[in-house]
């Protein structure tokens, strides 16, 4: 088998001739090649062995850089070995391909050979696992490089990153991704990490480049980190299906506005995240027609996006988000559920928080959106939107939980332009209420609407519960129009102060004050994010006036932190597992008030890995955090006290990579400060 670099060779010197005979269809074909055409070398050996042995190869050529493709294809159950008695030489490479025959199984294990002495595939070259092939990495490492080049193609088969690190990186120079990671192309493949680093660009997960194949592809994160600078795309072919399995761990995808995550992007995918953190830009839950997505957020799962969540992106795509327990975050952007195609979002448990909800709020025919919220809690700074002004079903229901749609300035607005919200339990916190059309309604059948300002004005009366249900509809302040007049139904009761201007018909009970009385506590300074070194202390503080006395409960993700009543809470010692969001409640006898939320960041120390000298020049990395400032710097002596300024970075949620080119010094420390 031979890897040449041009089609046809034409010989000029006898000395020059090597003769390789292969098979053809039809005829035995004979090849003169000249020598830049290069061997490939073949494991052929039927038993497991040591990559480093000559004797398990044809014609005993261990892979070097001067081999063409590297093969691991022969028949039988095996195990190749790469450990630290590896030569280096031999773990520079062109492709590698591994794949069984029959029911025989081919797995090439590297085994603590350390992450300084890479496995490496050069010259744009491709690593391609197919049915019965597997690759191990455990304290170990492997690098891809190369441009426009096919890349890491995990066809069918397996890979397991137990420790260490993968990294498929672009030349030096190149900006845009060419070099991409294929898990599932032809049949049913998987990429597991438990531990380690894996550093990449562009991940598609069970792409169907044929028409021919239905792929399958599941990448499963148990612990370590998965950090890209290109898109994920889950269930990326028409014919695929696609799974990511977060179930520990850390998954960072660069935004670089481009960059759009899809979960079911022209065909199924799914996405699972508990006890684990995924952050990235903007997503797609299932993308473009006929594609269906899913994403289930479970407990103690964090996913934080800083761009839009699009559920059912374009017309013909379908998706659903479940949240069960968790914190989505959405951060100064909102949340669409159904914006061109089909969405879902159903909150039973956990905390979402959002520039604003848009549920089938694009004025298309094609959009359709529903919202089910049974339990946790939701926060919106800006508007809650049901429907448009034509062409759009939308659906709300709301059965228990809080939701809050409240910002400083008292101008967030639930507003129904078509389609329906029901409340039938829970609490619902408004600036306003806004029912501007004959197509849009706001069925309240029972719990609590707390609102400052209301216009209804969709030809019907606004009904305060079903009859049966416990209804309370709180006036906060404001005026409330309501044109076709309002009706507080049996077991309903209107409270609080405000001015209503409809006609008011009453069935159950009136407890309205607005008489001088105890004023409910107002916060005047908001607590404000802080960020902290581990080991170190953090203290939120508010201030608020009201009548006294004033209690407070300090709060964490949602939950009240244990004996935290004062008006500053203060952290020592603090650790990565104090991060979250906090906040405040601030109480009196005529109510409490919420404080906004507060970000506590705890900086953990950049650990520089993948350290690689090459003659004159050094290069390593360093997982980095969003918007913090590294600095990094070197000094020639160990014992020199000053420090020089190599390069400043901003992360940017991914693993950054430095090159110091070193001259002739004979040694060079670096460090890595962070702000």
């Amino acid at each position: 088998m031979l890897n040449c670099s041009i089609t046809f060779c034409v010989v000029v010197k006898p000395r020059d001739l090597r003769v390789q005979v292969v098979s053809a269809p039809v005829a035995c074909l004979v090849l003169f090649l000249a020598q830049n055409c290069q061997a490939a070398a073949t494991w052929t050996n039927f038993n497991s062995g040591f990559w480093k042995d000559g004797a398990n190869w044809l014609s005993d050529r261990v892979p070097t850089s001067g081999s063409g493709a590297t093969y691991i294809t022969n028949a039988n159950t095996k195990t190749v070995a790469i450990d630290a008695l590896t030569s280096s030489t031999n773990l520079t490479i062109n492709s590698l391909t591994i794949s069984g025959q029959g029911s025989g199984a081919n797995t090439l294990a590297l085994v603590n050979v350390g992450t300084n002495n890479p496995l490496t595939l050069l010259n744009s070259s491709e690593l391609k696992i197919t049915a019965g092939g597997a690759l191990t990495i455990t304290n170990s490492a492997l690098l891809i490089t190369g441009s426009f080049g096919s890349g890491f193609n995990v066809w069918a088969g397996s890979v397991t990153l137990e420790s260490g690190s993968i990294r498929i990186i672009e030349d030096p120079g190149v900006t845009n991704v060419t070099v991409k990671v294929r898990v599932g192309r032809t049949n049913a493949a998987s990429l597991t990490i438990n531990g380690g680093v894996m550093e990449a660009g562009t991940v598609l997960v069970a792409e169907t480049p044929f028409a021919q194949f239905s792929s399958q592809g599941t990448i499963r994160i148990t612990g370590g980190m998965m950090s890209l600078s290109g898109e994920l795309s889950v269930g990326e072919g028409a014919r695929g299906n696609g799974s990511v399995e977060m179930l520990g761990g850390q998954l960072q995808i660069a935004n670089n506005q481009t960059n759009i995550t899809r979960v079911g992007d022209d065909g199924v995918g799914q996405m699972i995240v508990s006890n684990a953190t995924v952050s990235l830009g903007n997503m797609s839950v299932a993308r473009h027609d006929g594609a269906l997505g899913t994403v289930t957020l479970q407990p103690n799962g964090l996913m934080q996006l800083t761009d839009d969540l699009s559920i059912g992106r374009f017309s013909g795509a379908t998706g659903a988000v479940f949240v069960a327990g968790g914190h989505l975050e959405v951060v100064d952007h909102p949340i669409w559920v159904g914006r061109e195609g089909a969405g879902q979002l159903i909150v039973s448990n956990g905390l979402v928080q959002a520039l604003g909800l848009n549920v089938a709020a694009v004025a298309t025919n094609t959009a359709s959106g529903t919202v089910s919220f049974t339990g946790g809690s939701m926060v919106l700074s800006s508007n809650l939107l049901v429907g448009s002004e034509s062409n759009s079903v939308a659906r709300m229901f709301v059965d228990g939980g809080d939701i809050t749609v409240t910002n400083s300035s008292a101008s967030a607005a639930i507003d129904i332009f078509s389609g329906s919200l029901g409340l039938d339990g829970g609490t619902l916190t408004v600036d306003r209420v806004l029912v501007p059309q004959s197509a849009g309604q706001l069925i309240f059948s029972g719990g609590t609407l707390r609102t400052k300002g209301s216009v209804v004005s969709n030809g019907l009366p606004f009904v305060v519960g079903d009859g049966n249900q416990v209804a309370t509809l709180e006036l906060l302040g404001g005026t409330h129009t309501f044109a076709n007049g309002i009706v507080i139904s049996s077991n309903a009761t209107l409270k609080g102060c405000g001015t209503i201007f409809g006609n008011l018909t009453n069935f159950g009970t009136i407890a309205t004050n607005c008489g001088v009385g105890p004023a409910r506590p107002s916060i005047t300074i908001q607590p404000q994010s802080v960020t902290a070194a581990i080991g170190g202390t953090a203290t939120f503080s508010v201030t608020a006036n009201g009548d006294p006395p004033l209690s407070y409960q300090w709060r964490r993700n949602d939950a009240d932190l244990a004996g935290k009543t004062d008006s500053t809470l203060t952290l020592i010692n603090v650790q990565a597992t104090n991060a979250g969001i906090y906040g405040v409640v601030v109480s009196n006898n005529a109510g409490s008030v919420p404080s906004s939320n507060a970000l506590l960041r705890v900086l953990v120390p950049p650990t520089i890995f993948n350290p690689a000298p090459s003659s004159a020049r050094f290069s390593f990395s360093f997982a980095s955090e969003n918007a913090l400032n590294y600095f990094i710097e070197y000094h020639n002596k160990l014992d020199d006290s000053s420090w020089t300024l190599l390069r400043t970075e901003t992360g940017n949620g991914a693993v950054i990579p430095i090159t110091d080119t070193i001259g002739l010094e004979p040694a060079r420390f670096y460090r890595i400060r962070v702000e």
